[in-house]
């Protein structure tokens, strides 16, 4: 069985494209625009991991993770911005997440990372 992912990413297009491929190979997807939305979407249904953007309006990844710290959920962080560097990885893995992918990423290595983000 595949886990529940929470998909929480700004850009429509890319939300949607990751939406289709995960939910063609049998993962059960739900999506939100920012980390507000994450957390009304979190509070309302139970997932086993949670793909997020860094970087967006409202409400960023970084204050997502930090709000979900010890929630028990498997975390892959995901960017575009090219410039991040070690201390910026080891920040998002400080906050839980399991694996940090910079865009543009296949859809093999985001299996491969929500694989390992739910893993004990």
């Amino acid at each position: 069985m595949r886990p529940r992912v929470l998909l929480v990413e700004d850009d429509f297009r890319l939300r949607d494209a990751i939406c289709r491929s995960l939910s063609a190979r049998g993962y059960q997807v739900q999506v939100a625009e920012d980390g507000v939305a994450a957390l009304d979407a979190l509070a309302q249904g139970e997932f086993q991991v949670m793909v997020t953007d860094i970087f967006m309006p409202r409400m960023d990844g970084v204050e997502l993770m930090e709000t979900l710290q010890n929630h028990g959920i498997g975390v892959v962080a995901m960017s575009g911005d090219t410039r991040l560097d070690g201390q910026f990885a080891k920040l998002v893995t400080s906050l839980g997440a399991r694996k940090l992918l910079v865009k543009p990423f296949t859809i093999s290595e985001l299996e491969s990372a929500i694989q390992e983000a739910v893993a004990p």
